[in-house]
């Protein structure tokens, strides 16, 4: 697609920064799957990733949330979807003021598509549904909550509060805004971003995109909350894609969040800089590769404070990346430690 909007502009992050700091955005993460493919017993946001302390993606979220709300100075909002497969696991790993919602199981089919007695969570289309029957919705619109913005759980480079997307979503008036990248090459496994019959859309890898479709999306949208007042009772469709249990051939059905764009009246797709937003951690083979992903962002960061970028391998506190004015006055021009854990 030709027409999109590009994330660095300072006068779109600093509208966001004020949007934020008055509390206008809350973020939702999506939590729902399980690391099997990870080899992991248990849900994915268990799965300690961090260079150095191992943290689990679920603890290195939180700690960005806290840290956001320290330098914003505000108690911004934040929810986590899991399913009801992992929904008791993932409120146990979370320490502080987090809201926690739940979205559906269906069966799995046979090949014959027959339902089976086995169910699996319905995927990430109703997640604006679940929110708002969770009560979340009227929760947060009383708080003065104005955009949602959502992310998964298994991108850690993902920003639970982002400046930039919410600062073009207010300046454009959209219902909807999406972070995309460009492909890392036309053959790689992501869901793509075009216009079909003059819509926005996203097409799944597995369902044959178009090949000259050169955008990536990443799964991380915002939401207007008039929007998900819209939505709220929406029947999406159901996508099929074949699977293994046990060894046998089977048919799970997911809603996915994208199908929820032809309902909107104005899309904005903002296109980042694939460092800054998008590691997944999808199995065992990303480990390395996100892990390096978080080394260079932290590395980047420390160097936008300090002027000098180390060369050992560390881990940088959450709060390097929301960083008050006094952090950045105590750090300004200095020495950075040889640890492999820097605080603040």
């Amino acid at each position: 697609m030709d027409t999109y909007s590009k994330a660095g502009n300072p006068d779109d992050i600093a509208l966001g920064r004020a949007l934020i700091a008055a509390g206008k955005v809350g973020c939702i993460v999506l939590a729902g799957g399980d690391g099997s493919r990870l080899g992991w017993d248990g849900p994915k946001g268990t799965f300690p990733l961090s260079l150095v302390k191992q943290k689990t993606l679920f603890q290195m979220l939180e700690e960005k949330v806290c840290a956001a709300r320290v330098h914003f100075n505000r108690d911004l909002k934040c929810a986590v979807m899991a399913s009801p497969i992992n929904q008791s696991t993932t409120e146990k790993a979370f320490t502080g003021s987090i809201d926690h919602f739940s979205q559906k199981l269906i069966p799995l089919l046979d090949m014959e598509k027959n339902p089976l007695e086995e169910s699996r969570p319905n995927g990430n289309g109703e997640v604006l549904k679940c929110f708002y029957d969770a009560g979340l919705y009227e929760n947060w619109k009383a708080a003065g909550v104005e955009y949602v913005q959502t992310i998964l759980i298994d991108n850690p480079l993902a920003e639970p509060f982002d400046l930039n997307q919410v600062g073009i979503q207010f300046k454009t008036g959209a219902d909807i805004t999406l972070k995309a990248v460009e492909k890392l090459s036309p053959t790689e496994s992501v869901g793509v971003i075009g216009v079909k019959e003059g819509k926005v859309c996203i097409v799944e890898y597995s369902e044959s995109p178009p090949q000259e479709w050169n955008l990536a999306n990443t799964s991380l949208f915002s939401f207007s909350m008039s929007f998900v007042e819209k939505v709220k009772d929406i029947d999406l469709p159901l996508h099929e894609v074949k699977k293994f249990l046990s060894g046998t051939p089977i048919i799970k059905r997911e809603c996915f969040i994208f199908d929820l764009l032809p309902h909107a009246e104005k899309i904005e797709v903002i296109l980042y800089p694939r460092e800054q937003t998008f590691a997944p951690l999808k199995n065992r083979d990303d480990v390395g590769p996100v892990q390096r992903a978080l080394l260079d962002r932290d590395r980047n960061c420390i160097e936008k404070l300090t002027g000098t970028a180390p060369k050992q391998i560390f881990e940088l506190d959450a709060a390097f990346h929301y960083p008050t004015e006094a952090l950045i006055e105590k750090w300004k021009e200095r020495d950075v430690p040889k640890s492999s854990y820097i605080e603040p």
